[in-house]
């Protein structure tokens, strides 16, 4: 493609068969997208793997912290002076903030590869067509240029 598009370049008058440079294009922007279409379908078991493992650390942090604010409020004096003065209390409540943010990530991680992957096989089918309505139109164009010269 890159050497019909050369010859275009460097010399007008040159013959350069647009048919086969149009289908070299097409062929290769296909190529591009399939591979692109390939990895992100890689991607997205992946990150629904990461969904599900940051959806259960998030509830064990919760189930953690529901218990610690139960010994606050129910405990022995002991125990409600040890959770307010400790430093597991704030630790546990920056955990479960730094892990309801990583979950929330992901999941908009997830919900962009699923829409990529719906966009590249859109242009996918997109590019097919133009194939189709391109050999047509060149296929007209040369049976009116075969009737026009006999």
């Amino acid at each position: 493609m890159r050497q019909g598009l050369q010859l275009v370049l460097n010399g007008p008058s040159a013959n350069v068969n647009l048919d086969k440079l149009i289908e070299s294009y097409m062929g290769s922007m296909d190529n591009h997208f399939a591979i692109l279409l390939r990895r992100v379908n890689e991607l997205i078991p992946l990150a629904e793997a990461a969904r599900d493992q940051g959806k259960t650390i998030h509830r064990y942090l919760v189930k953690d912290h529901e218990t610690v604010h139960q010994e606050l409020n129910y405990g022995t004096l002991w125990k409600r002076w040890w959770i307010n003065t400790g430093w597991k209390g704030d630790k546990m409540r920056k955990d479960l903030e730094v892990a309801g943010q990583a979950t929330a990530f992901i999941i908009q991680l997830l919900r962009d590869l699923v829409t990529a992957r719906d966009h590249l096989i859109t242009y996918r089918v997109h590019i097919k067509q133009f194939k189709v309505r391109t050999r047509s139109a060149f296929s007209r164009t040369q049976l009116l240029t075969l009737k026009s010269q006999t």
